[in-house]
């Protein structure tokens, strides 16, 4: 590889003719590359020109490349290539990027290409496409069109493509008038987003199975939209200010594994979405509640993400029937009550950050015994609720996460639910066993302690961020926390040094770790403990 911000030296020393991969970046040639410089190289199976600051190419630039199989000329200025200049490379040339240059046309650029199977032409300035634009490439699988200028897209454009799979062409200003014909019934991927579609484009193969369509002004479906796709496994609509999902508009897709649908205006879902489903995304919409109809049937659902909505309530059963899901995000809204909460067991992954709770009980872990990151960051509390009819421990061995940053009074309800003890507690006393727990998230919270003996009751805390000046290092867990901040395998966010001392003034503002940084330190601890005993018993007696 040859790399440089400097300018092209065309002295460099002769490559042997054996090389078989050669990469030139980062020099700034401006005008057209040396054909002698890559003459010799007749052994060539891959060759990388990028960022050079090429504008054009000798149509003899690759004539004794004949073994070149994959080319790079992407990041360059390149403004138009001749027709014929990729002939010698014809047979073996499997692999051509073109991204990211100027090039306007490319009509019969590419005729005796017969190899060729990826063509990446993102990022340039083509403007239409023709029935000449595509000629010759008949193996060609993978086509990338985005962001261009193009506009136009001639009837017959992809017809000789017969082996095309994958088609990009997201990004263009292309008419509403176009129509996709003449695609091959190859094709498996197609993105066609932001190009100012308003209904489900019609003439694209059959047989795709992943369909993108977000950025476009799609505002509603309605049944048979989308029944000339009915072996979809993935469907985009994400950024579309879709306001309605009609029912049967979306049921007949059996095959259908992921749907986004982020970013738009969607109030509710029709009851019949098809129960193959897997993943649904649904932030960044306008549900207000989830009613007990709406995920009734999808009973293969892994991945449910309603975050950044403005749900106020949940019916306490609506999850129930997600007997495999894995992934729950409720982060960002507006819930109120999770009191009553019924939770899949399959749960592993639950963020209900960043919410305005008046009404929370951990209880609802009780059905989550597989649980394994939860976050509760940024969440105000005005009430913890204690059911006093259930276990009083609640076992969760399979979390290793929990996020508590900036939501006190939720967090110091949290360490007590993790420092008291199972037996001999009363009716609103709850245990929350977590012994495998790795990571702790604590920033933002300013408490003064931790708990008694927290550190000894997560053996496997590797990770803990917490940032509080207003430590009490007079008491003893804080002692203990002060010593284990010192293992070397631990590690502490911000930094070790950001968990301060605020109490007893002698040790304001000194990093709890630095107490027993010697034997010295930690006499004058017990000296200051011993004197605050010794005062707070002659207040008892006066």
């Amino acid at each position: 590889m040859l790399s440089s911000d400097d300018q092209w030296d065309p002295n460099l020393p002769e490559l042997p003719s054996t090389v078989l991969r050669l990469e030139v970046k980062n020099y700034n040639i401006n005008d057209s590359l040396s054909v002698d410089y890559l003459s010799t190289l007749k052994s060539l199976r891959e060759l990388k020109l990028t960022s050079l600051s090429l504008t054009s190419l000798s149509n003899l630039t690759f004539s004794n490349l004949s073994n070149l199989e994959r080319l790079d000329l992407s990041l360059n200025q390149i403004t138009s290539l001749e027709a014929g200049i990729f002939t010698a490379t014809s047979y073996n040339l499997k692999y051509l990027d073109l991204s990211f240059n100027q090039l306007t046309s490319i009509d019969e650029l590419f005729i005796g290409c017969v190899a060729l199977e990826h063509l990446n032409l993102q990022s340039n300035q083509l403007t239409n496409l023709t029935i000449n634009t595509f000629l010759g490439l008949v193996k060609l699988t993978y086509l990338n069109l985005d962001d261009n200028f193009i506009t136009t897209i001639e009837l017959g454009s992809f017809l000789h493509l017969t082996r095309l799979g994958h088609l990009i062409i997201s990004n263009n200003p292309i008419s509403p008038a176009t129509r996709f014909d003449s695609l091959s019934t190859h094709l498996k991927y197609v993105d066609v987003s932001n190009i100012s579609l308003t209904s489900i484009p019609h003439g694209i193969s059959p047989f795709i199975r992943d369909l993108r369509l977000s950025g476009n002004q799609i505002s509603s479906l309605a049944s048979g939209d989308l029944d000339n796709y009915l072996y979809l496994n993935v469907l985009v609509l994400d950024s579309n200010g879709l306001s309605e999902i009609q029912p049967d508009s979306l049921g007949r897709l059996e095959y259908l594994i992921k749907f986004w649908c982020k970013h738009n205006a969607l109030t509710t879902l029709p009851s019949d979405l098809p129960s193959s489903l897997r993943e649904l995304y649904l932030s960044n919409n306008a549900f207000t509640n989830l009613n007990l109809t709406l995920f009734t049937y999808l009973v293969n659902l892994e991945r449910l993400d309603l975050s950044a909505n403005a749900i106020v309530s949940i019916e306490p059963t609506v999850f129930t029937h997600l007997v495999n899901l894995v992934e729950l995000n409720l982060s960002k809204n507006k819930l109120l009550n999770l009191a009553n909460l019924e939770l899949p067991a399959s749960l592993k992954h639950l963020d209900l950050s960043s919410n305005q709770m008046v009404n929370f009980a951990p209880q609802i872990f009780q059905s989550t015994p597989n649980l394994e990151h939860l976050s509760l960051s940024n969440t105000t509390l005005n009430k913890v609720t204690f059911d006093e009819s259930t276990n009083k421990c609640i076992y969760l061995e399979h979390l290793k996460s929990l996020n508590l940053d900036k939501s006190y009074p939720l967090s110091e309800h949290f360490l007590k639910l993790l420092t008291s003890s199972c037996e001999n507690s009363s009716n609103t006393s709850l245990r929350l066993i977590v012994p495998n727990l790795s990571e702790l998230h604590l920033i933002g919270n300013h408490l003064s302690s931790l708990g008694a003996n927290l550190i000894s009751k997560l053996p496997y805390l590797l990770t803990l961020s917490f940032d509080s000046d207003r430590i009490d290092c007079s008491l003893e867990d804080n002692v203990n926390l002060s010593k284990w901040l010192t293992r070397p395998n631990v590690l502490i966010k911000p930094s070790k040094e950001s968990i301060k001392c605020w109490l007893p003034q002698q040790v304001r503002h000194l990093p709890l770790i630095k107490l027993n940084a010697t034997d010295q330190q930690s006499n004058n601890l017990a000296t200051i403990n011993l004197a605050l005993t010794m005062e707070n018993n002659i207040c008892r007696k006066a």
